[in-house]
């Protein structure tokens, strides 16, 4: 049963018990006042009675019950009782009306009320004894009370049909009142279906200040979470794919000329120089290899595992990194400047060594016929700053927008020839990212890149 029906039908039958017992008690409590005043009107016409039959009797002491009986039938034409007796032992002493009336279970002395029913009708009937004549007589009075029988049978047909309307009306109303106040939840329902169909976009147009409003508030969050968490969750299982699809070709061009070059080396006979040209292809494929292994491990190694923190020298750290460097970069072309502003700053130094490398190899890997690459440090607002600038071949917008991710290369042709493996920029990030920094890409085809690694103050651990 669906909740609405369950609220609509709780709303009919709270009114129609409420409506119900209060119009049955009213009924109830109307019909007894009734019969107690027609109780109290019969006993009163019995006291009248039975102060007439005495008030006879003192006139005329002597004289037999037919003046008593007189006095009695004048007054049963006056009063309308039904019936009336008055008897001496069992004995008729006068007897008019309903002839066939049980007068069987009548009090000895006393006044008593009793309701009956007979085919006629209802009736009440006050029994009682007096004196006359110096005799004890029993005198019993009935009167019909069929009227407030009759009453009551009306108000209860009416009562009936008042009920059937108002169940109907409430039936209706109650519905109305239910499906008003669940269909915000039917609005829910169907959204929470949409999404489940995987419409992430599907929204609540409710609004209010109850308790439904703020359910469907809440909801509506959830579903603006949700939808968040799975396009994050989309763009990650991407990322994942295009890792994958990137490791296993990477995989496949060294593992393709290692097993070529070695499987020529033992089938065919080559001379020194051709078994040369063969090994340092199998060296240099191989060196390759391990430098994908080491740089995945990194990765790996960084996510992993919590930085050690202390308090660097960032001057000496940089100044230590260019000094190793220089000479190499200079046998390339390459001039390496530095220019760095003394100051301390909490993290790890291996790491950070680590991202000034990469940092530097992939602005030397830009670079045609040399150039220059400078190394700047400094502490805007109290923030730490370092910065590598190269006057290469620089990059496009849409190259920037996805440097940092797994195996990407601008180049592919000519990053692969210069032993690179598409990992440096990423192990950049995730350094960057467990010291809770940033990094940008500045950068413009044909006057170099720009990359900017932030600390900020209020994220320094």
């Amino acid at each position: 049963m669906r909740f609405r029906f369950k609220i609509a039908l709780a709303m009919v039958l709270l009114i129609t018990a409420a409506y119900g017992a209060g119009g049955t008690l009213l009924i109830s409590r109307s019909f007894r006042d009734s019969l107690e005043r027609e109780k109290a009107a019969a006993v009163n016409s019995f006291c009248s009675a039975v102060i007439a039959i005495q008030l006879v009797n003192d006139v005329d002491y002597q004289q037999s019950f037919s003046n008593i009986s007189q006095a009695l039938k004048s007054l049963q034409s006056e009063s309308g009782w039904v019936y009336v007796s008055l008897t001496r032992d069992g004995v008729p002493i006068f007897e008019n009306g309903m002839e066939t009336l049980e007068m069987s279970g009548m009090a000895a002395e006393g006044e008593n009320a009793t309701v009956f029913r007979t085919e006629d009708g209802h009736y009440i009937r006050i029994n009682g004894s007096l004196y006359a004549n110096g005799r004890m007589v029993n005198l019993s009075i009935v009167s019909e009370i069929s009227g407030i029988y009759e009453t009551r049978a009306a108000q209860q047909t009416t009562y009936r049909r008042i009920f059937v309307v108002l169940f109907a009306v409430c039936g209706v109303i109650s519905w109305c009142i239910a499906f008003w106040l669940t269909r915000p939840l039917s609005k829910m329902s169907s959204v929470s279906r949409r999404i489940a169909r995987g419409d992430f976009s599907a929204r609540i147009g409710i609004s209010s200040n109850d308790e439904v409003g703020r359910l469907a508030s809440d909801f509506s969050y959830m579903a603006e979470r949700l939808d968040e968490s799975m396009t994050a969750m989309k763009s990650e299982l991407e990322r994942q794919e295009r890792f994958v699809g990137s490791f296993a070709h990477e995989l496949k061009t060294p593992m393709t000329s290692i097993i070529g070059y070695a499987d020529l080396i033992r089938t065919q006979a080559l001379d020194e120089a051709e078994t040369m040209e063969a090994a340092n292809y199998i060296f240099s494929e191989g060196k390759r290899l391990e430098s994908l292994s080491l740089k995945l491990l990194d990765i790996l190694v960084v996510k992993n595992k919590g930085p050690e923190l202390s308090q660097v020298n960032v001057d000496s750290l940089i100044s230590s990194v260019a000094a190793h460097l220089r000479p190499i970069y200079r046998g390339m072309g390459v001039r390496l400047q530095h220019r760095c502003e003394p100051g301390t700053w909490k993290m790890d130094a291996d790491l950070i060594k680590s991202l000034v490398v990469n940092l530097l190899d992939n602005a030397r890997k830009a670079m045609e016929n040399g150039g220059n690459i400078y190394i700047v440090s400094d502490w805007p607002d109290g923030n730490c700053r370092i910065r590598i600038l190269d006057n290469g071949r620089g990059m496009p917008e849409d190259v920037i927008a996805h440097i940092t991710e797994a195996f990407y290369r601008e180049d592919k042709s000519r990053s692969r020839a210069q032993g690179g493996v598409g990992l440096g920029l990423t192990l950049c990030r995730e350094i960057a990212d467990v010291h809770n920094g940033t990094i940008s890409f500045d950068s413009r085809i044909g006057n170099g890149t720009c990359v900017t690694v932030l600390f900020r103050k209020e994220e320094a651990r």
